[in-house]
């Protein structure tokens, strides 16, 4: 068995809902193209290795690597197993900065004003950027007593052999592994405002999830026999809102790891004991 099956082997399943999967390897692919390298050259390790999909608490959803080294592509993108788990779970906290006791305070409080609202099922964004207005995000614990802002928005740490990128869009934080021949200012200027459009429908769902989850309450929402999504009143749902229903079903049905998210069962007890 090849490496690259290997690591697939093993590797954790997609979380996110077609099309999502291909749409971010393709944009691996756009990245690469935008530093010079070319698909024909397959030789040369590619400047932008992976893109990493997770949560700001440490749960993985997702990897791409591009086109070339999808599953039965006939590539390897010869990452470390090891290096990539610890990026997922352990890395991926760090731009949050948030003990778990505080974000399960956060998203306690946020669950409770919505349902003190009726917004039980709706997430604000704002009409002009398109932002969230209320991601339950509690605030960072050392930028916002400097009067720096209340979330870690990017970070790009350079090493010898590798460059990494956080976008932290809360509930989620995408890792770009990166080498050193990558042009960065050309990923950050073609990345992050796909990566807003392309998760926007993901962070929803995480969010609405967790918010029923600790009310308590059902979403009125169910899937046809077709696979169409179908709202309270019996309608369809449009492409964007079925995207966010399939990714919540996921959610709610235990099909992604809880390694401190607050799922259909509520919060662990191994939530509090991290």
């Amino acid at each position: 068995m090849s490496l690259h099956h290997q690591l697939a082997h093993h590797a954790p399943p997609s979380a996110l809902p077609p099309p999502l999967p291909a749409a971010l390897d393709l944009l691996v692919d756009r990245l690469n193209a935008s530093s010079g390298h070319s698909s024909s050259a397959a030789a040369a390790p590619p400047p932008v290795r992976a893109i990493l999909i997770g949560t700001n608490e440490g749960s993985p959803l997702h990897r791409s690597f591009g086109t070339a080294t999808s599953i039965g592509g006939g590539g390897g993108h010869g990452l470390s197993e090891e290096i990539l788990s610890s990026v997922e779970s352990i890395w991926s906290t760090l731009p949050s900065n948030a003990p778990p006791h505080v974000m399960a305070a956060a998203q306690a409080a946020d669950a409770a004003a919505s349902a003190a609202a009726g917004m039980t099922g709706t997430i604000s964004t704002n009409p002009r950027t398109g932002e969230i207005v209320n991601d339950a995000q509690p605030p960072h614990p050392l930028l916002t007593p400097l009067g720096l802002g209340d979330e870690v928005r990017v970070v790009t740490v350079f090493y010898d052999s590798v460059t990494l990128l956080h976008v932290h869009l809360s509930p989620l934080v995408v890792t770009i592994l990166a080498t050193p021949s990558a042009n960065i200012g050309s990923v950050r200027n073609i990345a992050l405002p796909l990566l807003k459009e392309l998760l926007q429908p993901a962070r929803k769902a995480i969010l609405l999830a967790r918010r029923r989850a600790l009310i308590g309450g059902g979403d009125g929402m169910s899937v046809s026999s077709g696979g169409a999504a179908i709202g309270p009143g019996g309608a369809a749902l449009s492409n964007t809102a079925a995207m966010e229903e399939a990714f919540a079903a996921g959610f709610r049905a235990g099909s992604f790891p809880r390694n401190g998210m607050v799922g259909s069962a509520g919060i662990s007890p191994e939530y509090y004991q991290r």
